[in-house]
């Protein structure tokens, strides 16, 4: 006689060795398998997950189907220069512009006050042509 059983598998992606390995979780109620499925999130780690409906008989496979499936959403462009404010300071940087919001910051910040004679000893360099501190001033107020 056959039975009806319900399978996880969780697919883990090994950075070393680069592939897959496979850890299943089995289920003879279908809700518990939904509910367990349904609180998983794929990560870099485990970037697939598999919802699995089996028919075994005699211990063996018989039947396979597959009623859900999550993966890992590759990246957009804007999620990937957004995803911390080094990252998106970094890409801020590298463009090439003459004026950018963080000197003109900067400019009203530390150089109205300043005394200095020499700009090329700012006391305040670690500022200067820096998008992560602009990233890092309050919204409001900030011209964008």
């Amino acid at each position: 006689m056959a039975e009806i059983r319900y399978k996880i598998r969780f697919w883990n992606w090994d950075n070393e060795n680069e592939c897959y390995s496979v850890n299943t979780e089995v289920f003879t109620d279908r809700n518990a398998a939904e509910r367990r499925f349904d609180g998983c999130d794929v990560t870099a780690a485990i970037p697939f997950i598999q919802l699995l409906k089996e028919k075994v008989a005699n211990g063996c496979i018989i039947d396979e189907a597959t009623i859900k499936e999550r993966k890992q959403q590759e990246a957009t462009v804007f999620e990937a220069i957004t995803k911390d404010k080094p990252t998106l300071a970094g890409f801020l940087r590298s463009l090439p512009v003459l004026e950018a919001p963080w000197d003109d910051a900067f400019h009203k910040q530390y150089c109205a006050e300043c005394a200095a004679d020499n700009c090329d000893v700012c006391p305040n360099e670690a500022f200067r042509s820096n998008p992560e501190w602009w990233l890092s001033l309050d919204a409001e107020g900030a011209e964008l």
